[in-house]
């Protein structure tokens, strides 16, 4: 006996909705990837929270180590009484508060000589010869210039003077004439002059050639005499650092007072600081 055959509607004019199953079945599908996608935006928005949260207490942390600098709130501040002062001076901490009236006499120098010109810096323009040159308490430069050590040339000269690097430093200067070997001592002062002994027609130890004296800073601090190696003047007054650049012409009063401003401010910050972590976690 023949089987019946079996007839399918056509397409969606059988009753069924095919449409809305594809896209339940989609819809139910995604639903794993919507709740890893939630995730995500939540550990970021945890990610950016605490992030947030560790700047505020690193802000915090740095007004902390600002209360505990002994700079910050029991810090000093100095005033001259000449605007125009030919000297600065700052304090720290462990100044005291107290007025002083200070003259400078002198300023700390440099040594200072130069040779006889040469025509060009690069020729062996230099005779066969020995220098030797010492800076206050320096070890001794000693060059031994002939032309078999092809040394003879003002510049060669200065190169090993600088690549020696003892106390003295050497240039090399054109007076618009001749070509000029200039030698400084690295530091100021007259415990660091230079000696030299110069047997080339460079002529270095020649007296004439000095350009400027080694010379120490001079100065007065409420009448009592000071001499300093270097512009740069501390211990004569507990925590306070002078700074000379020139001689006063008239005496000058330096004031070092507390500096308060710099506590207040210290202080305001640390409570800006701690309101903003308050103000977070409400």
């Amino acid at each position: 006996m023949p089987l019946g055959s079996i007839q399918f509607g056509s397409g969606l004019m059988s009753g069924i909705d095919f449409r809305a199953i594809i896209d339940a079945t989609l819809k139910a599908e995604r639903i794993p990837i919507q709740s890893i996608q939630n995730r995500i935006n939540t550990f970021e928005k945890a990610k950016g929270s605490f992030e947030n949260l560790s700047n505020l207490l690193k802000d915090f942390s740095g007004t902390l180590e600002n209360l505990n600098s002994s700079a910050s709130v029991a810090g000093k501040t100095t005033s001259l009484s000449d605007e125009d002062a030919t000297f600065s001076a700052s304090a720290s901490s462990s100044a005291e508060a107290g007025a002083y009236e200070i003259e400078v006499s002198d300023i700390a120098l440099a040594h200072r000589v130069r040779s006889d010109g040469v025509s060009d810096r690069y020729s062996p323009l230099v005779d066969d010869g020995t220098i030797t040159i010492q800076a206050g308490g320096n070890e001794q430069i000693s060059i031994d210039v002939s032309s078999a050590n092809g040394n003879n040339s003002l510049q060669a000269i200065a190169d090993t003077i600088n690549g020696e690097d003892k106390g003295v430093v050497a240039s090399v200067i054109n007076d618009g004439t001749n070509d000029v070997l200039v030698l400084r001592s690295e530091d100021t002062g007259s415990s660091h002059a230079l000696t030299i002994s110069d047997t080339t027609n460079l002529n270095l130890d020649d007296a004439g050639n000095e350009l400027q004296a080694a010379q120490s800073a001079a100065l007065t601090i409420d009448g009592i005499a000071i001499t300093s190696e270097s512009n740069t003047v501390t211990g004569a007054i507990r925590g306070v650092t002078l700074n000379l650049t020139d001689e006063t012409t008239a005496p000058v009063n330096l004031t070092v007072s507390a500096d308060t401003d710099t506590t207040k401010q210290t202080i305001q910050e640390f409570v800006d600081a701690y309101n903003k972590i308050n103000t977070y976690f409400d």
